[in-house]
């Protein structure tokens, strides 16, 4: 029987097997070199919001004196890709995108000129509007660890209380409904 042998072919061609173990071994290391090593990596949110008040305004009266205005000054930035607005008697939410090809170190300087421009603007809004106020800062990040214990109570009890915490406001502490209940709870 006379098929393809590859150990026979390693130890016949050894300056090759070697050539080869040494070629992936460097590119093993190489590779393990080049990963990524931050435990929470950096990533740059290319957005900010904008709030204008104008008490006893109409959302009609918000949107063409305020919001539109801080609009257009929004498009004169370098990196601007668009604006959102969701305004309501009193109130102007605008959000700003820039686009998503803005370097990560451009944005503060993008973020600095928008609250220039918009600081420029704010005196020529109507009398009474409020702002507008400015919120660039979504860098932090939060969030919240729960463990629950059960004592020898079933994996699907469990499971159950911990869909039921998940879905609340996640405000509960503890949770003790009765005999049952009371080993299980929230630490």
């Amino acid at each position: 029987m006379s098929g393809f042998n590859l150990s026979a072919l390693a130890v016949r061609e050894r300056s090759v097997t070697l050539f080869l173990l040494v070629a992936i071994f460097i590119a093993g290391v190489v590779a393990f070199l080049m990963l990524g090593r931050a435990e929470d990596p950096s990533f740059t949110i290319k957005q900010m919001t904008v709030v204008t008040a104008w008490p006893g305004a109409t959302a009609k009266e918000m949107e063409e004196l305020a919001a539109e205005r801080l609009e257009k000054r929004m498009q004169e930035l370098r990196w601007y890709d668009r604006t959102e607005t969701f305004t309501r008697p009193g109130l102007a939410f605008t959000t700003v995108f820039l686009r998503d090809s803005t370097p990560p170190a451009d944005v503060p300087e993008q973020f600095y000129q928008a609250r220039k421009k918009l600081g420029d603007e704010a005196p020529q809004l109507p009398l009474g509007v409020i702002g507008p106020m400015v919120n660039d800062e979504y860098s932090d990040v939060t969030f919240a660890l729960y463990a629950l214990k059960a004592h020898g109570e079933p994996h699907r009890r469990l499971v159950r209380e911990a869909e039921t915490l998940r879905q609340g406001d996640g405000r509960a502490c503890r949770r003790e409904v009765g005999e049952a209940d009371a080993r299980t709870a929230l630490v």
